[in-house]
């Protein structure tokens, strides 16, 4: 994979990621907090790829792109280990929202995963436009 088709890459995955975050924001507006934390976390994950792209890597699974991040780049201490952790409790979220008809989310986790995820979006978008 050439370095152009890396930032190509990389750039559309963080559209996706931005897109996501804009219509969690738009979720919360509405009181619709379960769909909104399911698409905080799918901003989160389209950053996760976005970031992986940079170097060339494409996952092939949700689990799969957190294992990547772990390895490239919270391991190496480019990221902070709270990330995986976050990431992988907003996965959970995600999945609860999405499948579990009992799970309750609050106004403040949501705010808090869409604040995770666009910090991440922003930590990316500075990776992908640095020199």
């Amino acid at each position: 994979m050439t370095e152009e088709n890396r930032r190509t890459n990389a750039e559309a995955e963080l559209a996706v990621a931005e897109e996501a975050l804009d219509a969690a924001a738009k979720l919360v507006q509405f009181g619709l907090l379960r769909s909104a934390v399911s698409r905080a976390y799918y901003a989160a994950f389209h950053a996760t790829r976005a970031l992986l792209a940079t170097r060339g890597l494409e996952p092939r699974s949700h689990r799969g792109a957190r294992h990547l991040l772990s390895t490239h780049f919270v391991k190496t201490g480019e990221l902070d280990l709270s990330t995986d952790r976050w990431v992988a409790h907003a996965e959970q979220d995600r999945e609860d929202a999405d499948y579990d008809t009992s799970a309750i989310f609050t106004a403040e986790v949501v705010a808090e995963r869409i604040a995770q995820a666009r910090g991440l979006i922003e930590a990316v978008r500075l990776r992908i436009t640095a020199p």
